[in-house]
């Protein structure tokens, strides 16, 4: 019994290496361009504050790529760059950003999913969301998140 539990196991961890094929990227662009193709808002409600070094910047929500929990400090990246968040927590910054683009894949972590520059399948059939910072962050997704990510994408 246990190796037959081994075996489907291993089964199913080489199944979710499988790459994704070319239609699947084309439905994963589609989906995110109908979710780019929503009209742009440039108010102050839209504006994040970061703090980088002695100096706060003005960044639209729309040029976050992601945020995350680090050392007790919440880290906001955006493609130039980064910086530390005066919000305290990622619910209270999730609460200021559009639901529809910034998910929270992992507890640790809220991603803009216009920003994702790839999706590596992972073991136990979950995902790595390679995303477009400068550094090219690799951000794991949750096991609760995977199925609303593969439902999004259609996978």
């Amino acid at each position: 019994q246990t190796l037959d539990r081994v075996r489907k196991r291993l089964a199913s961890e080489q199944a979710a290496r499988v790459s994704l094929a070319p239609s699947d990227l084309e439905r994963v662009i589609e989906a995110v361009q109908a979710r780019q193709e929503r009209p742009d808002r440039h108010d102050r409600r839209d504006q994040i504050a970061i703090r980088v070094g002695e100096r706060f910047i003005l960044v639209q929500a729309d040029e976050v790529v992601h945020a995350s929990l680090v050392d007790e400090a919440i880290v906001v990246a955006t493609q130039s760059g980064s910086g530390t968040s005066n919000y305290r927590t990622l619910d209270e910054l999730q609460a200021k950003l559009d639901p529809a683009v910034f998910w929270r894949v992992h507890r640790s972590h809220l991603v803009n999913i216009t920003k994702i520059k790839e999706i590596v399948p992972w073991f136990s059939r979950n995902f790595l969301l390679k995303m477009k910072d400068a550094k090219a962050t690799e951000i794991p997704v949750s096991r609760a998140q995977t199925r609303r990510l593969r439902e999004y994408l259609q996978l």
